[in-house]
């Protein structure tokens, strides 16, 4: 008997970790949404556009109107987990919160200057728009 409740207690741990070895993150679906992204390019761009975040497998597919799609999985960055991944083939890496809704909001960067924060949008189940 207790074997088998070890294997259920096992599977059931097994199965609360959405992704391997990131155990206290947050799920991926919880950043799909629509976002309003500011901020600025490596080529010092100002960039003020919406962007979809979508749950693709273990990690999100990037949805842009000029900063373009992409892909982010969780990465380490230093001691802190973190968001990484690449826009249009500019690596990026995007550290994260929530607002006081329980909202996520993103700040991410690179090493060429990219700065972009990406807010969550009013209607956060919305599908991308662009202008």
């Amino acid at each position: 008997m207790r074997i088998v409740t070890t294997l259920i207690l096992a599977a059931g741990v097994a199965a609360a970790e959405p992704v391997p070895g990131f155990k206290n993150e947050p799920e991926p679906g919880f950043f799909s949404g629509l976002y309003e992204v500011v901020g600025r390019d490596a080529d010092n761009r100002f960039h003020g556009e919406p962007m979809r975040l979508e749950t693709s497998g273990q990690g999100l597919a990037i949805r842009g109107c000029t900063l373009g799609d992409g892909r982010l999985d969780y990465v380490r960055k230093g001691e802190a987990f973190a968001l990484g991944g690449q826009i249009e083939g500019t690596p990026i890496w995007c550290r994260f919160g929530a607002d006081a809704g329980n909202y996520p909001v993103l700040t991410c960067a690179n090493s060429e200057g990219l700065r972009l924060t990406l807010w969550p949008e009013g209607d956060f189940d919305a599908p991308l728009d662009c202008p």
